[in-house]
């Protein structure tokens, strides 16, 4: 963005989006990073596909930042090479499940969206209370807890701010023995922009 803006911005930002995407890989990360809100992207023939979902109103996150490192590789060698049809169409139900919920603000809905099959149960065990987190979590009032990413961040979601949550996690992680941050955070519509 700031090369682009120096040389006269004449880039546009779905050039960036392609650009920003085949340096990382994928646009799981950086189209929401660029455009703000929640981003639903596919990466195909060099370029990305997308759609914007704002964050429904109140819509908060708890993330608990485990002090240790999990590199994605090693994340990804636990993973199966295969998967089976019954788990592939549970997560396939759960992510549009997920996206429905999130369009029409029934937040009630992401607790079952949360649910996977396909990388938490073979993840779970790179990353100590992981479980644990995620179902203390759920008790204290979370909507819908998950492995962020690769890991080992967890994230919950949550219907405005809920410090049972921070604590459930928090809490959950020290009695694995590991130590961590917790940060509360709100989605943003924003994106990334020049100041």
């Amino acid at each position: 963005m700031a090369a682009n803006k120096l040389t006269g911005s004449r880039l546009s930002q779905e050039r960036l989006l392609d650009l920003a995407t085949e340096m990382e890989g994928h646009p799981d990360n950086v189209a929401p990073a660029l455009l703000g809100g929640i981003i639903v992207s596919v990466f195909q023939e060099g370029k990305v596909h997308y759609l914007r979902v704002s964050p429904p109103e109140g819509l908060n996150a708890v993330v608990a930042i485990p002090e240790f490192h999990l590199s994605t590789h090693s994340a990804r060698e636990v993973l199966p090479k295969q998967v089976s049809m019954k788990d592939a169409i549970f997560n396939l139900s759960r992510s549009a499940l997920l996206v429905a919920a999130l369009c029409q603000n029934k937040l009630e809905m992401l607790r079952i969206a949360g649910t996977d099959a396909l990388h938490q149960p073979y993840r779970s065990k790179l990353i100590p209370g992981m479980n644990e987190v995620i179902e203390g979590a759920l008790q204290a009032g979370a909507l819908n807890v998950t492995l962020s990413g690769a890991g080992p961040t967890v994230i919950a979601l949550t219907d405005g701010e809920k410090p049972a949550v921070n604590d459930a996690m928090k809490g959950a992680f020290q009695r694995a023995g590991v130590s961590c941050q917790v940060k509360n955070l709100k989605p943003t519509v924003e994106g990334a922009r020049i100041i």
